[in-house]
């Protein structure tokens, strides 16, 4: 049809748009700089305004860390412990946001979760008020550190710590206990293995005390755990008028002595072991 360009007038009309671009830029070219120059200052500008409000919301970040970690907060009742604050970026936005730990499930299935509480959204910039103040407009109460629910949540939490030690603990001490008796079998009727046979019966007898001190122990630790759960569910109004006394449970100290009593069996564990290697 007559009306289409072909390929020499396209390549003809691209020729003479450069052409007409060039001899605007020579005629105006004080513009185009001084255009030029002003765009390259505009965007060192917005640089550096980023890179001011980066340092402001780090150090706020890290103020409201330092603050706020670890400490207890009640949301819709619930209690939490503070784990990190935290600023992530989310699509062209910036969310400040808090990790805490809690408590679920009832019973003998109580469990810690973790959760991630937004507290402030901005495409730019740093928040306008505390994480204290932004934590109340949410209707998230701030529990006092010497507060006894502040204390019975910090003290599930190192309960179930320590059932998760146990658990483990007891899964290496099985492992270790059929070993010895593995070792035991073939010991018998053996003279290669016959004058190891007291230290191996002493060493089952080892691990069998060492297997019913973790089950106690699980035991107590979970019955408290219980405990401190149903203390923690219970209607805020009912609470000031029950009595919880912890001063006699502390688990920083009765972990502390069940690590050393079971490094104690893997020292002996270790030995033996290294008896094996030696025979066979």
């Amino acid at each position: 049809m007559p009306w289409l360009i072909n390929e020499d007038d396209r390549q003809s009309l691209i020729a003479l748009g450069c052409l007409a671009l060039l001899i605007v830029a020579i005629r105006f070219w004080q513009f185009a700089i001084i255009a030029g120059g002003l765009g390259l200052l505009l965007w060192i500008l917005k640089m550096q305004v980023r890179r001011a409000n980066h340092r402001l919301l780090k150090r706020y970040v890290e103020q409201a860390q330092t603050r706020h970690s670890l400490s207890v907060v009640s949301v819709e009742g619930i209690f939490h412990q503070v784990q990190k604050i935290q600023v992530i970026q989310e699509a062209n936005q910036l969310k400040l946001e808090m990790i805490t730990r809690c408590l679920k499930g009832e019973g003998n299935h109580i469990r810690s979760e973790e959760e991630h509480i937004a507290l402030w959204k901005g495409h730019s910039g740093i928040p306008q008020q505390s994480v204290s103040l932004l934590l109340t407009r949410q209707s998230i109460q701030i529990i006092s550190p010497i507060a006894v629910e502040a204390t019975a949540l910090k003290t599930a939490l190192d309960c179930l710590n320590e059932l998760r030690w146990c658990y483990d603990a007891w899964m290496k001490l099985e492992t270790m206990q059929q070993a010895a008796i593995s070792t035991l079998d073939k010991a018998k009727d053996n003279p290669l293995l016959e004058h190891a046979i007291p230290s191996l019966q002493k060493a089952l007898l080892t691990f069998k005390s060492e297997e019913k001190k973790i089950r106690k122990n699980q035991e107590e630790t979970g019955k408290m755990l219980k405990q401190l759960a149903d203390f923690l569910s219970i209607p805020e109004s009912l609470r000031p008028i029950l009595s919880v006394d912890l001063r006699d449970w502390n688990p920083e100290i009765r972990l502390k002595e069940l690590e050393q009593s079971f490094n104690d069996v893997i020292l002996l564990n270790d030995s033996f072991v290294e008896l094996n290697r030696n025979i066979f």
